[in-house]
């Protein structure tokens, strides 16, 4: 799977991360409780959206993807 490095690599980023710390922040407390509200609603398709929202903010505000490879 091509996600999981991808994955990491976002960990690691944003642990050193700095000018967009708070940025990151807001967008993954927002993604996390927009998931949470599918799963609780047994919405499986609603948490599989939410889930791809926010592995997308995750890459757009990291800067993980160079526009030529997508992650799946």
């Amino acid at each position: 799977i091509r996600l999981i490095p991808l994955i990491n690599k976002a960990v690691r980023e944003s642990i050193s991360l700095k000018s967009n710390a708070e940025l990151l922040a807001e967008e993954t407390l927002r993604d996390h409780a927009l998931i949470m509200e599918f799963l609780r609603k047994h919405d499986e398709l609603g948490a599989r959206y939410a889930m791809e929202i926010h592995i997308h903010h995750a890459i757009h505000t990291l800067n993980l993807n160079d526009g030529t490879d997508p992650i799946y």
